[in-house]
């Protein structure tokens, strides 16, 4: 395969070419995301549909301040320890 960094792994695009059932069907399973490189041309990024949508949504939660404020809070609540479970009675 090819070089790995973190969580993204560079792929010729012969090789890619080459194995490309493969690098998909391992985007699709383990959410390895390949940057393929192509001589003398800017690389293309190969992820799961799964994972892009994941990206697009955290892009549009993270898009205006006040969600983003409030997403934070909330992950530092978890962290801290001090969040409630939801039993779920309060729900309508």
């Amino acid at each position: 395969m090819g070089s790995e960094s973190e969580s993204v792994t560079m792929v010729s695009s012969a090789e890619f070419s080459k194995n490309v059932d493969r690098y998909i069907g391992e985007a699709n399973t383990s959410h390895q995301i390949f940057e393929i490189s192509r001589p003398d041309e800017q690389t293309v990024v190969v992820l799961s549909k799964r994972d892009f949508d994941g990206l697009q949504e955290t892009i549009h939660l993270l898009s205006s301040q006040a969600n983003s404020q409030v997403l934070m809070s909330s992950i530092a609540e978890l962290d801290s320890g001090r969040a409630l479970e939801d039993d779920g009675s309060s729900a309508e």
